[in-house]
């Protein structure tokens, strides 16, 4: 026989005897217990609904807060180490390019 099974068939040996043998009730037991209950508040059903309602949308809210932070946070690196496909020209390169400046006449002859 498994352990667990052993385990599961002596507690329930014990669960039966104990209630085939009758113990008068214990008054303090008792007493705590409608003591423990009584101080627990009284909600009713729709106010359970609508506390738990608006929890789930602060819930809700905080998660696509945090998504929409952490895309912004993604984004902003990816613009960060982008490279938009031009170089930045070192100095002798900027020197020695001339086209950018040099006056070409027009095509069109005006």
């Amino acid at each position: 026989m498994f352990p667990a099974l052993r385990v599961e068939v002596r507690r329930n040996t014990n669960i039966c005897t104990r209630l085939a043998t009758p113990k008068p009730p214990l008054l303090a037991i008792g007493k705590f217990l409608m003591n423990t209950l009584s101080l627990a508040p009284k909600v009713s059903p729709a106010d359970v609904e609508r506390m738990f309602n608006t929890h789930i949308q602060d819930v809700l809210l905080v998660e696509y807060l945090a998504h929409t932070i952490g895309t912004r946070i993604d984004l902003s690196n990816r613009l960060a180490s982008a490279n938009f496909g031009a170089t930045t020209p070192t100095p002798a390169a900027a020197a020695t390019n001339t086209t950018a400046t040099s006056a070409t006449p027009a095509a069109d002859g005006k």
